[in-house]
């Protein structure tokens, strides 16, 4: 049997994003009150209505780079902080172009800031998930665009060796469009009317590097868990990978309806479940 290779991504894959990213949205939520000098309660309600706004219309809004949408914004607290604070500093006055300095900071260095808050929230069958793909002698490595001090910070609440030593590859910046020759630009699923972009650079070049550094021959032996196929999965999917969608109550119907009788994919609901998908 070939060599392979387990990618895991994090929030939402291996926690509970729901409950780990309360604290991160109310650190947004403060910031932005700093920011605009409002009431916080007018703020936390244009935020609760922005919120329900995106879940209302799953395939318009998302996470931009540029002009681009590049993963549906409804999935998680993180990826829906994004445009709701654009909504938030505009509906307050505030110019939100893109070289605006203020709306960079709120998916960059103040992301990062705000990450901070999010509290540990692991699934319960991490430890025994990581421990059994030990055991069988699969590598095993988590895949994220999360800062890797903060992941590190979650997994060490746990005993066992298998989830402390866990390698992460942190900043993977899954979601920067770029030249990339190795797939093709962009793909059309059924239920969405915008394009999935699939040439995405640096996350390639992440996966390539696994390739090497643990010498598996191909893409057809790596399998990739991540609960947002457009950000996670779409790109090894083209690449050959096998891939595991990690499903919780905001994934788009879309995303499941394009895995239903997809070759390589498998549709989760626990990590038990994708122990079962990757043995």
């Amino acid at each position: 049997m070939a060599k392979r290779l387990v990618v895991l991504d994090f929030d939402g894959t291996c926690t509970d994003v729901e409950a780990e990213g309360i604290g991160f949205t109310e650190a947004v939520i403060k910031t932005l009150v700093t920011v605009t000098q409002h009431n916080e309660g007018d703020i936390r309600d244009l935020y609760e209505r922005f919120e329900r706004r995106l879940h209302d219309e799953p395939g318009v809004h998302g996470m931009r780079y540029g002009d681009k949408i590049v993963a549906p914004a409804m999935v998680d607290p993180y990826l829906r902080s994004g445009p709701i604070a654009k909504w938030v500093l505009e509906t307050c006055g505030i110019r939100t172009e893109p070289e605006d300095i203020l709306l960079r900071l709120f998916i960059g260095p103040l992301y990062r800031y705000h990450y901070g808050f999010s509290s540990t929230a692991l699934r319960p069958e991490l430890e025994h998930f990581l421990e059994t793909l030990t055991e069988a002698g699969l590598p095993t490595v988590v895949v994220t665009n999360s800062d890797t001090t903060n992941v590190r910070r979650k997994l060490m609440t746990l005993q066992s060796e298998s989830a402390r030593n866990l390698p992460i590859y942190g900043d993977a910046r899954k979601f920067v469009l770029g030249d990339l020759l190795d797939v093709s630009e962009l793909m059309h699923i059924p239920g969405l009317e915008r394009p999935i972009y699939l040439r995405r650079p640096h996350y390639f070049a992440v996966l390539r590097d696994l390739l090497e550094r643990y010498g598996i021959q191909s893409y057809d032996d790596v399998i990739v868990i991540g609960d947002i196929y457009e950000l996670d999965l779409a790109l090894p999917d083209a690449l050959g990978c096998h891939i595991g969608l990690m499903v919780n109550a905001h994934t788009p119907e879309y995303e499941l309806q394009h895995l239903k009788y997809h070759p390589r994919s498998r549709v989760l609901y626990s990590l038990t479940e994708a122990l079962n998908f990757i043995c």
